[in-house]
């Protein structure tokens, strides 16, 4: 019996080791992307990636690149950038407990979803919006 337990956690440790080194491989590679995007549109994408890559454990630098790739989105009028770093950033908004603001940056990226007939961002928000208020524990709505 103890030897099947030493056996699952070494597994587990040598998989999670293996599984940062990948992680920080894909950081690098997509900071290097951003570094060498020759379009604003490219840059506000890669910005949106490291945030999904962030987003799970250090939702802080995903929230960060998320607001530089809203910023961005804005500045250029690149809805599908604005509608995507709002989507991402109400997503780990929601993760991390803050659901007042993961609604609010839902609604936001509703907004542009319906103002540009992104069909399947509109569907995503409508999920995130239930999954939201199941976290949050309220379950009438």
């Amino acid at each position: 019996m103890m030897k099947k337990i030493a056996f699952a956690f070494f597994l587990s440790l040598a998989w999670s080791l293996g599984f940062s080194q990948n992680r920080a491989h894909e950081i690098d590679s997509l900071k290097h992307e951003l570094a060498i995007a020759t379009s604003d549109t490219s840059r506000v994408l890669a910005m949106d990636e490291l945030a999904l890559t962030y987003q799970s454990y250090k939702p802080d630098s995903s929230i960060h690149y998320s607001q530089q790739a809203l910023m961005l989105a804005r500045k250029i009028k690149y809805p599908k950038g604005e509608f995507q770093a709002l989507f991402r950033m109400g997503f780990t908004l929601g993760l991390v407990g803050n659901y007042p603001r993961a609604l609010e940056m839902q609604l936001k990226a509703l907004r542009i979803a319906e103002k540009n007939n992104f069909l399947l961002g509109k569907a995503g928000v409508i999920n995130r919006f239930g999954n939201i208020y199941r976290d949050a524990g309220d379950y009438s709505k």
